[in-house]
Formats: C-alpha cells, sequence, structure tokens
C-alpha cells in the first residue's frame, strides 16, 4: 500500500514540474502568477477602500438622519407657532373688526347728537 501511494504522489508530482517535494508553488508560464498576484493585490486594495466608502456613507446617513429628525422636531414647533399666532391674528382681526363697527356706531350717534343740539339751539 505504501508503496503505491508512493507512486501515485510521484505521478502527481511528475505533473506538477517536481514542486511537491520542495514544497514550492511551481511559478506560472509567462508570469501569469505574478500578474493573478498583482491583481489579486489590486482587488483586495479596491475591495478595503470600497469598504471604507461604505463605512463612511454610513456614518454620514447617521449623521443626515439626526439632523432629519432634529429638523422634523423643529418644523413641528414652527408649524405649532404658526398655528398658534394664526389663531391670535384671527381673534385680533375680529376684535378690530369689532372696534370698527363700535367706532362708526359712536360716531353715528355723536353726528345725532349734534344735529340734535343743533336743532336744540336754534
Amino acid at each position: 500500500h505504501a508503496s503505491s501511494l508512493r507512486d501515485i504522489i510521484a505521478a502527481l508530482d511528475d505533473e506538477l514540474g517536481g514542486t511537491m517535494a520542495l514544497g514550492l508553488q511551481r511559478p506560472a508560464v509567462d508570469g501569469t502568477y505574478e500578474a493573478l498576484r498583482r491583481s489579486a493585490g489590486e482587488a483586495k486594495r479596491r475591495c478595503d477602500e470600497l469598504s471604507r466608502d461604505v463605512r463612511r456613507a454610513a456614518d454620514e446617513n447617521q449623521e443626515l438622519g439626526s439632523t432629519l429628525r432634529k429638523l422634523q422636531g423643529t418644523n413641528t414647533r414652527l408649524l405649532d407657532e404658526v398655528q398658534r399666532q394664526t389663531a391670535e391674528l384671527g381673534f385680533l382681526t375680529q376684535q378690530r373688526l369689532q372696534d370698527i363697527d363700535n367706532l362708526a356706531k359712536a360716531e353715528a350717534a355723536f353726528e345725532r347728537e349734534q344735529a340734535q343740539w343743533a336743532e336744540e339751539a336754534t
């Protein structure tokens, strides 16, 4: 059994160019191994860069979400204030119209009194 296993390993070693016995990886033809290694390194660099970009975008997104929630709160308070002031403006407008009506009635009464005084004086 041991000899047949050795024969299989020897045949495999021959196919791989004798690198199994040395524990080395056989260089690829025309430098393709080095090209693949560089390509893998570049892919890892791009992946790391994209990962940093995603983390940065996530941080910015979280900050934007926080800012949006604050702005929504501010907007709600402003809307409440606008509604309060609109109600107050409506009340003041009604008061002003009532005052104008009362003033018109008072002027009319005064004119009647003046006319009556002028009649009594003659």
